[in-house]
This record gives structure tokens, sequence and C-alpha cells, in this order.
């Protein structure tokens, strides 16, 4: 079948149709034509896959990755039409679900569109006596592709990823099938997290040392979720902004050091932190934000759930000397009655990509602080957040954030003031 391709939608399929019919597709962009398959056809629509280019646009590119469709299914486009598809979908979102003015839009692109990833995590599988680096498919977590190298992850993590699996191959440790890199942003320091089936220390990983800066090797073991070091020390240290910052292997840390410096900067131009007495960074991870404003303010009350994140927030909160900071551990939604008894003059929103409970929402709404910030990595979440919360705020700015070249995500940065 020969279609036309109208329009990308959001998260990064393409749109058309044949004979009235909306096809969702794989791939393709505005203006082209292809040959296409049906895949499966769905009550309103039906899924396709591209599977020849008719007619290109001039704005479609190489891909530099075998398997881009899986991680990064925007390399096809040139990366300044990406960063316009980003802004429309945005756009489109605000105008047409909020139904509001659009406010003041900042767009920030991503200063690196390859290797800025710090974060890198893979399967390995085992055929016969070959092994290899894996994707899962998405929305299919039984089948997998291939991944030779990654253009999204540094040149240091692409040969990490190459000696260790000669290294497993060659020492027999074939029950570790899965593998995460973690890299601070000057790359003198890398974290390698390993996981597997069996109890046995896989103390070959050793041998890594004398080819890498790594700071620490640490073993997971899966059914009983029981952790191993292995070797240094288990953490890696980020410098940002004068501050330093300790995380470990399965803490949250943003992926995009750049794009956060920008994403820091815009937040202290945007809120007169001078006038804030109490800041509350709810699911503050560990405490990039509070602490980055914690000699501004009187006082920040800090909200996370994470073991992991709650070790290092304690650890980051005496290595930077913040001495005004009070930490609630648990969820959100049951602190979040609590943490607005305190009148916070304002409050960092950084869920996760669900976003903020109903519950949550409706308390904030009726006892809100001056200032919201919410940054949210799903801008469809986001907007359904804001249209309850848009009933006490006015949106002031909208900030873009390019942290994910190359794939449809983005991050986002709504600053509000109460009415």
């Amino acid at each position: 079948m020969e279609v036309k391709i109208e329009k990308i939608i959001y998260p990064g399929k393409s749109l058309c149709r044949d004979n009235g019919r909306v096809i969702i597709l794989d791939e393709g962009l505005p203006g082209e034509t292809a040959q296409i398959n049906i895949i499966s056809n769905k009550k309103n629509y039906s899924i396709g896959r591209i599977e020849k280019i008719v007619q290109a646009s001039p704005q479609r590119t190489i891909p530099r990755c075998a398997h881009y469709k899986v991680c990064s299914p925007y390399q096809y486009i040139e990366y300044p039409v990406q960063v316009k598809i980003k802004i429309d979908q945005i756009k489109e979102l605000i105008t047409h679900t909020l139904k509001i003015d659009l406010p003041n839009l900042t767009i920030r692109p991503s200063e690196n569109i390859w290797g800025y990833r710090n974060k890198l995590h893979l399967h390995i599988l085992h055929e016969k006596d070959n092994y290899y680096y894996a994707y899962h498919l998405p929305g299919d977590s039984q089948k997998f592709t291939h991944v030779d190298n990654c253009f999204l992850a540094s040149e240091q993590s692409n040969r990490l990823i190459d000696a260790f699996l000669k290294l497993i191959k060659e020492s027999k440790t074939d029950f570790i099938d899965e593998i995460t890199i973690r890299e601070n942003q000057t790359s003198t320091q890398m974290l390698l997290i390993c996981y597997g089936s069996q109890k046995q220390k896989p103390q070959a990983l050793c041998r890594m040392v004398k080819q890498f800066p790594l700071s620490g090797i640490v073993y997971i073991h899966k059914a009983a979720r029981r952790r191993e070091l292995i070797w240094g020390t288990g953490e890696i240290v980020e410098h940002l902004n004068g501050k330093t910052f300790y995380y470990g292997g399965e803490s949250f840390f943003q992926i995009n050091i750049p794009a956060l410096k920008l994403l820091l900067a815009d937040l202290r131009i945007s809120i007169p932190f001078e006038q804030v007495k109490v800041l509350a960074d709810l699911y503050c991870g560990v405490g990039i934000f509070g602490i980055m404003f914690s000699k501004i303010v009187e006082e920040i009350m800090l909200v996370e759930s994470s073991k992991e994140n709650i070790f290092f927030l304690k650890k980051n909160l005496k290595s930077n000397h913040v001495n005004n900071a009070t930490i609630f551990q648990g969820k959100t939604n049951s602190l979040i009655s609590e943490i607005l008894k305190k009148n916070p003059g304002a409050l960092i929103i950084d869920p996760p990509r669900k976003g903020l409970e109903a519950q949550s929402l409706e308390k904030i709404i009726k006892s809100p602080p001056d200032f919201i910030i919410y940054i949210s990595c799903d801008p469809a979440t986001l907007i359904r957040d804001l249209k309850t919360l848009l009933k006490s705020y006015s949106l002031q700015n909208l900030f873009l954030y390019d942290f994910f070249a190359h794939t449809p995500h983005t991050e986002t940065m709504a600053i509000l003031r109460a009415k």
C-alpha cells in the first residue's frame, strides 16, 4: 500500500490515512510517500510499518545506530527539525488540551546531540558460544534487538561495553545478563553495575579496573535483590555549579548534564528565591534542586521515598555543608499535607513519568504556595496536572529542554504563580 505521511504525533509516531482511515506508522516525515504494510487493526485506527520510502523528505538523514528505532527513533530526522517537532507538539497540547493562550515559551536545544547520555543500560543475550548486547523491542518484554554501539553514549562507555563482553566470555561469567554504566560529565569516573542470576561474586570483573577509570563495580543478584560491592566505592561523584553530588548505581540522576545546567540557570532567574523563606523539593532524589538553592532560602524541605536516594541525599547535604534542611522520608502523596502545613513559599515538583497523584494536586490547590516549579519528563502528564493546578495558578513561563536528542522525549519546566 502506498501512502503519504501527514504528520508526526506524540510520542514519535507518524500518521497517514487510507480512504479516511487513520494509520499509525513507526516513522515517516510529513510529505513523504512510502510503501507500508498493515500490522494490526484497532477499532478506530490501524498500525502499520514502513517497508520502503518512495519519495523522501529533504529533512531526512542517515541514522548512526542500527538499532535506532528501539531507543532513539528520531535519528533519521535532521536535528533542527526534531526540535521543531517537539515545540509544535507542546504548543498543540497546551492550546488544544488546556485551551489557554501560549505562555512565554523558551526552547533549549541540546548542546550535544551525540554522546550526551551519562547512563547506559543493556541486556546481554547468550546464544550458544556468542554474547550480544540487546534492547527490548518496544511493547514486548520477551523480544530483543541486538546492539553494537550506542552513539548517544560516550566513546568511553562504548569501549567499556566492548571490553566487558569479551571479559565475560573469556571468564565464562555467563550468568550476568544485564549491565548498567554510569559516567560523570568529565569522564573521570565510571560506575559498573552488573545483574545476574547466581549468588557468587564475579571477581573476574576486577580486571576492568586497569582499563577504565572505574570508581566502583557492583554486582546485584536479581532474585534476592542483594547488592555486592566487587571493587571500589559503589558510587560516582558529579560536580555541578560549585556543588558536589554523590549518587549510586540505581539513584536517580539526570542523564544530560549540560541540559541540566541550562535548566538550573533558567530556574534561578525565574523565581525570586530571595523572597522565599521555605522551599519544598518534592521527589528530590539525591537533592540537586534543594541543595542548589539552600543558601538563598531560610529552610528547605526534601521529600524522597527511595532508600538509596536518601542515603546519598544525606551525604550530599553533609558534603555541601547544608544545615537548614529537613528530610521527609516517604511518598509525596502521604506527606504533602504535612509539607503544606509548613507554608512553603515555593514547591519544586519533579515527579516520575506518571506525574502527581490526584490527591496531592487537590491539596496543593487548596493551600497554594506562592510558586510552583513543575519539572516533567512527560508533557502529557504535565498538561493533565496543569489542568488542576491552573484552578489556583497562572502559567507564567514554560521551558522546553531537549534532554533526550534523537528521541521523542523532552523535559519541560513550568513556572506557576498563585492567582
